[in-house]
């Protein structure tokens, strides 16, 4: 056994550095290299570019924590607002089946025009245009609608009698979801 698992892995770096050598021998002797070369492999640039790159780097992680900082909020609302079997509740989870259908249909790069189009198109007051803010929008809509149905899911997975046994310890509904199920339900779906 040993010796076949030594020979499948000599096997597979020999065809690793065939297919390799043959793929680079291709590369460098198409008509286009040195083109290629000097756009995109050139120290001199990169070492241009850096500072530039590095700087959209920051802005792109200050955009990644306000919108998981935003979506981890919504998203847990709107699941709520997915589950609840109040008829009181049936618009609120009316309007959060329609959202969440909606964005999770509608690809990223969509959303991203929609709102960094049109929001600046409907020149809104008091709305910020800038184009960290509306990036961060467009995030926060199309991966709250995503997120959200993961947790309702996680919600409906939570067997009915732990429902049934908070009830009747006495909580509320409120309370039952808050203390029993919610913690089940992220548990669940964390990973």
């Amino acid at each position: 056994k040993r010796r076949a698992s030594r020979r499948s892995i000599l096997i597979a770096l020999l065809s690793t550095l065939i297919v390799g050598s043959i793929l680079t021998l291709v590369v460098m002797n198409a008509e286009g290299y040195e083109r290629v070369k000097t756009a995109f492999f050139s120290a001199h640039y990169a070492k241009e570019a850096l500072p530039t790159v590095l700087k959209g780097l920051l802005l792109n992680l200050k955009v990644l924590v306000m919108a998981e900082s935003l979506v981890l909020i919504l998203e847990l609302l709107v699941a709520v607002a997915r589950t609840s079997t109040s008829p009181v509740l049936y618009p609120l989870r009316l309007l959060a089946t329609i959202y969440t259908d909606l964005f999770r249909g509608l690809p990223l790069l969509l959303v991203l025009f929609l709102v960094g189009l049109g929001i600046p198109g409907l020149r809104l007051p008091g709305i910020p245009i800038s184009a960290v803010f509306l990036g961060t929008t467009a995030l926060v809509l199309t991966y709250t609608a995503y997120v959200a149905e993961v947790i309702r899911a996680g919600i409906e997975a939570v067997n009915p009698t732990q429902w049934q046994a908070a009830r009747a310890l006495g909580l509320s509904h409120t309370q039952t979801l808050r203390h029993v199920v919610l913690p089940q339900a992220l548990r669940n779906v964390t990973p």
